[in-house]
């Protein structure tokens, strides 16, 4: 009897240790994680406020510049809204600007002051969500919250900070 207690109580102590460690790992990946996303909106905050005037578009223009072209329209389907963006880089591949990580690609919703990153917390998160149209053009659709009022690109590329607002 004495036995199957001190099996039982050994067996209540691990099971105890299990579940505090597992809840402590879940309390790390979330402040992980809220770390992670802290630092994506750091980042593109510094550069937002490094990089010249920004350029005005309206939805369903084409951005032109040295570099590269992007389309970006936003589009409504009955209470939803979705952007849609259009990339084409002129001297290197869609492999080269996001795999290669020769591009950055940043996209944020804006409300009341407030930057929401669309796409994912991965600097480098484009390569993964754009489907190729040819070597060197790729595009992107992504939801749009209700409360956005305008789309922040930014996209820093041989040394070059290129930012616009998308209305």
């Amino acid at each position: 009897m004495r036995r199957a207690v001190i099996l039982f109580l050994l067996a209540a102590v691990v099971v105890t240790l299990a579940a505090c460690s597992s809840g402590s790992n879940e309390v790390r990946e979330a402040a992980y994680q809220d770390g992670l996303r802290q630092g994506y909106e750091d980042a593109f905050s510094n550069l937002w406020a490094a990089a010249g005037p920004q350029a005005f578009l309206d939805s369903g223009s084409v951005w032109e510049t040295d570099y590269f072209s992007l389309y970006a329209g936003i589009e409504e389907a009955g209470d939803s809204r979705a952007l849609h963006l259009e990339l084409t880089a002129y001297d290197r591949t869609v492999s080269e600007c996001f795999e290669d990580w020769e591009m950055l690609f940043y996209a944020f919703s804006y409300s009341d002051g407030d930057c929401e990153p669309l796409l994912t917390d991965d600097l480098f998160y484009m390569f993964a969500l754009l489907e190729h149209v040819s070597e060197n053009t790729a595009h992107a659709t992504v939801a749009l919250p209700e409360s956005a009022e305008c789309v922040l690109l930014l996209i820093a590329v041989d040394g070059s900070i290129h930012k616009a607002v998308v209305r």
